[in-house]
């Protein structure tokens, strides 16, 4: 994908997902790392980790704050039940989640995967289904 198309927010905090929301209004975010215990991993400014609860990532996702949004791809370990709170709370969206220990490779093939149809889509001037792209 073209920068145009793709923002990336390394060793992001749980306070950097609203701005770049805000700064961006993606059809898709990626969170690519760890979970423990229903939480998404985040790094803070000493470097320690922050486990927020589940809603502190859901509410900066409202349609409100991420009007076109179409799918959170949550690509870490255990992060199903994340992943049903999502569709819970937001039906509208995709949630692609995984319900097992992940591998950091097969984690890392599944998004190439994920993101070379997504491009695909992009490159062919469709309209992204994201339902095919996995």
């Amino acid at each position: 994908l073209t920068g145009r198309h793709l923002a990336v927010e390394p060793a992001a905090s749980i306070g950097d997902l609203a701005p770049a929301v805000l700064a961006h209004n993606p059809r898709i975010i990626l969170f690519s790392g760890h979970s423990f215990m229903g939480s998404l991993a985040f790094e803070l400014d000493d470097g320690r980790i922050d486990l927020p609860p589940a809603a502190a990532f859901i509410s900066q996702l409202s349609r409100e704050a991420a009007p076109r949004l179409q799918c959170v791809f949550l690509n870490g370990c255990h992060t199903a039940a994340l992943g049903h709170k999502l569709v819970e709370e937001m039906p509208w969206l995709c949630v692609i989640c995984w319900c097992s220990i992940t591998e950091d490779a097969a984690a890392r093939a599944f998004a190439t995967g994920f993101y070379d149809a997504v491009g695909d889509f992009i490159f062919n001037e469709e309209q992204i289904r994201i339902e095919l792209a996995y």
